[in-house]
């Protein structure tokens, strides 16, 4: 099951251009000066299938050139404040930030997981564990049906989103239901899915992605409607990890890592950063990440880029915030932190702030309104513990700040051991890890534990 499956690290940037893990291979960001190896993908290493089929992609809708705003200082709120008067008359509410009101009485037995890690932060406990009929599970998001969201492309152009649904208690077993979404007229040439599938908080858009390995690794951003065969399509170079901001005040959002803004021809623009592209149109008018003619609507364009570029995982918050890692090949990775007014839709390029430079490479990482929780990889491309940095927001200075340094918080029991990373709509953190190896066909299921701190 491609994408979903086969990798259990995939999300891991160490190169500054292409990214390769022991189980997977992708796509990673690299700047115009980077000189890094380019490893090739053999098929049993893969989780972003190489593939080749007709020629002709096409080329999206619309035209535009890449916005080059400048936020050059602190302000009080975004375009956005002015552009969409209608979205402004909606502000973030209780409403708009689901809690999980359970007590300590809701955790589990505390030997529960403790085959796989130790919570080193006391604070938290298992509250959940669920299992899967899959092997490996990473690059997985949080899908509008309540559950994982996972992307196979094996079969390209026929591709599909599988969605996993939790039962309804505490355990139990996770089940799936699986859409094909047919991509058409794509490229001849080499290239490689991206490993994620992301549901788009407007326009009940589904996001995936491909990247090719000539210069500047050209590719297309799909996004695919419930119905899975009205597509709209954009050019985009190297298109690495994605997200998405879209509550009512925002107007919508889709930010990511990767080399170029999205375009409707191909570009030769190679410049790693976090890059964002506002909704556009209407739900019946010309929905589009492109302005066209409409002066509400901003331009693509490049937000911020750090560390020489090369791509990185990102993650929001239920509240918004964005938080995103870059970093240098055999160098530091640098994770930054964007308030919620900052990022939203019609926001200006700004840098964010540094919540830390540390050093190895991050593959999954989530944010809980409170902490980042990411799982790095040493020099040696080997997953350590589970570690987590503690956030504040000042919402006068709209920054976001690190409150202390990076922590422990899962001490892997068997050092190596990889996980994939979930935020729920309880910004619950979910931990997936694949359960004990069944003679040669290695693992076949996985398990998901569910943290929450014991008192809400």
């Amino acid at each position: 099951m491609g994408s979903i499956i086969d990798s259990r690290i995939s999300r891991v940037a160490f190169v500054a251009c292409l990214g390769m893990t022991p189980l997977s291979f992708s796509i990673a960001g690299c700047a115009d000066d980077a000189d890094t190896p380019h490893p090739t993908p053999t098929p049993e290493d893969s989780s972003v299938s190489e593939v080749g089929a007709d020629s002709g992609a096409d080329s999206g809708v619309d035209s535009t050139l890449p916005d080059t705003r400048v936020d050059t200082g602190t302000d009080t709120g975004t375009s956005a404040d002015t552009r969409d008067a209608a979205f402004d008359a909606d502000v973030a509410d209780s409403a708009d930030a689901p809690t999980d009101s359970g007590t300590a009485a809701d955790c589990l037995a505390s030997t529960t997981g403790s085959a796989v890690f130790t919570i080193t932060d006391t604070s938290l406990c298992v509250v959940a564990a669920y299992t899967l009929p899959s092997g490996y599970v990473s690059s997985l998001t949080w899908g509008r049906h309540g559950g994982p969201l996972g992307f196979d492309s094996f079969g390209s152009p026929a591709v599909k989103l599988v969605r996993w649904a939790p039962p309804s208690g505490a355990t139990g077993a996770l089940t799936s239901t699986t859409t094909t979404v047919n991509v058409p007229s794509l490229p001849s040439s080499t290239f490689y899915w991206d490993s994620q599938a992301l549901d788009l908080p407007f326009y009940n858009w589904t996001a995936i992605a491909y990247a090719g390995t000539s210069a500047g690794y050209p590719g297309e951003l799909v996004l695919a409607s419930s119905s899975s065969t009205d597509l709209v399509r954009y050019n985009v170079n190297g298109y690495f990890s994605e997200s998405a901001v879209g509550l009512a005040a925002s107007g919508g959002r889709l930010l990511y890592t990767g080399l170029s803004p999205l375009a409707t021809s191909a570009s030769t623009t190679n410049a790693g950063g976090l890059y964002a592209a506002d909704r556009c149109g209407s739900a019946t008018s010309s929905p589009r990440l492109l302005p066209d003619t409409d002066t509400t609507c901003g331009a693509p364009l490049e937000v911020a880029t750090w560390e020489s570029g090369s791509s990185g995982p990102i993650a929001a918050d239920y509240k918004e915030n964005v938080f995103a890692i870059l970093s240098t090949f055999s160098g530091k990775q640098e994770l930054r932190g964007f308030e919620s007014s900052k990022i939203a839709r019609g926001g200006l390029a700004t840098n964010g702030t540094k919540l830390f430079s540390i050093d190895g490479y991050t593959g999954e990482m989530v944010a809980d309104g409170s902490k980042v929780v990411f799982q790095s990889h040493d020099s040696a491309y080997k997953p350590i513990d589970v570690q987590a940095i503690d956030y504040t927001v000042d919402a006068t200075a709209k920054t976001v700040n690190p409150s202390g340094s990076v922590r422990d918080i899962l001490h892997m029991v068997t050092p190596g051991t990889g996980v994939a990373l979930l935020v729920d709509d309880k910004h619950r953190v979910w931990v997936g890890v694949a359960d004990p190896a069944t003679g040669d066909a290695g693992p076949t299921s996985s398990t998901f534990y569910v943290l929450r701190k014991k008192t809400p």
